[in-house]
């Protein structure tokens, strides 16, 4: 019943709605019409909340009072956004920069609620609400602060790198005088199998000084593995991006791409596909994870993709990065190489007191590729501690490894 008009007297006219009856309007007394309004109102109130808790369902209303700290669908929107707009907001430290704004996290949930009525989907979404609530938008432009020295290394141990080192520390020592982020192009490191090209990635990353993620393109990876997937899909997950920069402690992790020219390229699936945006810095400020429907800055990613074979990568891409062809090290860099190698291996598996590798080192293990040297010189490690020794000899190393040959020039490979 609807109240439509007070008649003098104390009484109102009301339309009856919903049933069959021969008179559709009947007069009553406007008290007993609100009493009877109230009780209706509380009956269809209470109905809707008793069928919420029966469905689980928690976007199709606003939930009651009583349930909003409760189990799913607990975090009540309108009173986060009360308390949003009245914290104060915190400038960046000057090592820092924001990746989301402040509302985003909310408007993620807020979306979702309205989107779906899974409830172990809603609770995973208020879950990580709260942690990036708590976390907030900034997050660290990272920076060794020794890159210089780390880069000269990087010289020794990578001498056939030598072009992709010098953009680096221009690009570093920009940012340095200039006080503003920094800004690596994206690279594209071309050559044949076992020219190191991954190695160098790896280690590049660890000059920056800052974290890492590494996709081997050329397994069943899609597009999903970078912005997430689907909504729809009942497994779907945010992607390695949302996870570095957002989740992650950095705004700037480098981000290796192995393989580039083996991704998965058909009708269905594009790995490649998200990487036209994500390459330009105009466009990956605005990232979409497709799994969240969270907005971010993806802008100071630094890409470092690898191949062997540029025709295959499409060529809109080509032209966003820096594309550089390694060739295999000459036989004095090889010699460096393995010696270098050789000297991380001690390091990192030999007992401290351990004597550093002889120089000759290098000329044994010169013909082998950086990952051979590797695990040949940790394979010697052990055979001259089992023997009582803490140095390394040329016998130490298997006779079908040593290159025995000292004045080797030219090339070894």
């Amino acid at each position: 019943m609807t109240r439509n008009d007070e008649i003098p007297g104390g009484y109102v006219l009301h339309r009856l709605e919903g049933v069959s009856l021969g008179r559709q309007h009947i007069l009553l007394p406007a008290r007993l019409h609100d009493e009877i309004s109230a009780a209706r109102e509380a009956l269809e109130e209470r109905a809707l909340t008793e069928a919420e808790d029966r469905s689980g369902s928690i976007w199709a209303g606003p939930p009651a009072k009583a349930r909003k700290k409760s189990g799913i669908g607990g975090i009540d929107a309108e009173e986060e956004e009360e308390e949003l707009a009245l914290t104060p907001q915190e400038g960046p430290a000057s090592h820092e920069c924001a990746v989301h704004s402040r509302d985003e996290p909310l408007k993620m949930l807020r979306r979702a609620k309205q989107a779906t009525p899974d409830r172990d989907r809603i609770s995973q979404l208020e879950a990580l609400y709260l942690k990036l609530k708590e976390r907030g938008p900034y997050r660290t432009l990272a920076l060794n602060g020794d890159w210089s020295s780390t880069l000269s290394r990087l010289d020794q141990t990578h001498p056939h790198f030598a072009a992709v080192t010098q953009v680096v520390r221009e690009r570093l020592t920009l940012a340095r005088q200039s006080g503003k982020p920094v800004q690596i192009p994206p690279l594209l490191l071309l050559g044949m199998a076992g020219v190191g090209k991954t190695h160098y990635a790896q280690a590049l990353a660890a000059a920056v000084g800052t974290s890492h993620r590494q996709l081997q393109l050329d397994t069943a990876v899609t597009d999903a593995a970078l912005i997430g997937s689907e909504k729809r899909w009942a497994n779907t997950a945010y992607g390695a991006l949302f996870e570095e920069v957002v989740l992650g402690e950095h705004a700037n992790p480098v981000i290796v791409l192995d393989e580039l020219d083996k991704a998965l390229r058909d009708n269905r699936n594009d790995a490649l596909a998200p990487l036209h945006s994500l390459l330009e810095r105009v466009t990956s400020c605005r990232t979409r994870d497709i799994s969240l429907d969270f907005q971010f800055d993806a802008s100071h990613v630094i890409w470092i993709c690898t191949a062997n074979d540029p025709m295959l990568i499409p060529q809109p891409l080509r032209t966003r990065m820096k594309e550089f062809t390694i060739h295999f090290p000459s036989a004095d860099q090889s010699i460096r190489i393995a010696r270098e190698v050789a000297r991380k291996a001690v390091t990192e598996i030999a007992p401290p007191e351990f004597e550093e590798p002889a120089d000759d080192i290098g000329v044994v293990l010169g013909h082998l590729t950086a990952r051979e040297a590797y695990h040949a010189t940790a394979d010697a490690v052990a055979r001259a501690v089992a023997a009582g020794r803490l140095r390394l000899e040329r016998t130490d190393f298997p006779a079908d490894v040593r290159y025995e040959d000292e004045g080797a020039s030219g090339w070894l490979h």
